[in-house]
């Protein structure tokens, strides 16, 4: 529900990884660049999909896609200083915000939205397209964000996603 630019976080998404509980709403702007709104609002786009003036990025794979590959190298590139230095607190931040970003990778690489963020792991189950024991290797990143191996595991499965959707884009040509 929006109002305003006030956007109302729907029950499915009350994942307390990627929204506080005191969390109710927060304000979007969709005139922005999708490079900004995917940093400042995670899954704006897959809480917004009812709203007729929303983009659909699943519906727009060669543009958005390419925006999620490039925030992660920025994003792996800093992570990777991080946990070198030993400052797991500071990538907690930075890991939250690339889980959100291989999440929507995920989905709308496989032409759909996220659904939810509280039953991510059912939805998963039913994509055509993802990495080998998704549900595994995720929900261990997720329990331990900060940790260098989650960080590990992360960038494998945004490389093996990223493999597998450039084959699917080729044989779809």
């Amino acid at each position: 529900m929006v109002q305003n630019n006030t956007f109302i976080i729907p029950d499915e998404f009350r994942n307390p990884l990627f929204f506080n509980n005191d969390l109710n709403s927060f304000i979007l702007n969709f005139d922005k660049e999708p490079r900004e709104l995917l940093l400042e609002s995670p899954f704006a786009y897959d809480m917004a999909y009812n709203i007729a003036q929303i983009d659909k990025p699943w519906l727009k794979l060669d543009v958005y896609i390419p925006v999620i590959f490039k925030l992660w190298e920025e994003k792996h590139e800093l992570l990777h200083a991080l946990f070198e230095k030993r400052e797991r607190q500071k990538a907690k931040e930075p890991m939250i915000l690339s889980i959100a970003l291989f999440l929507q990778l995920l989905f709308w690489a496989n032409e759909m939205r996220v659904p939810s963020l509280k039953k991510w792991k059912d939805s998963v189950i039913t994509l055509a397209h993802k990495p080998i024991n998704i549900n595994e290797r995720l929900e261990f990143i997720i329990d331990k964000p900060n940790h260098y191996h989650s960080f590990v595991q992360l960038s494998e499965l945004f490389n093996e996603l990223k493999k597998q959707y450039y084959k699917i884009q080729l044989l779809k040509k």
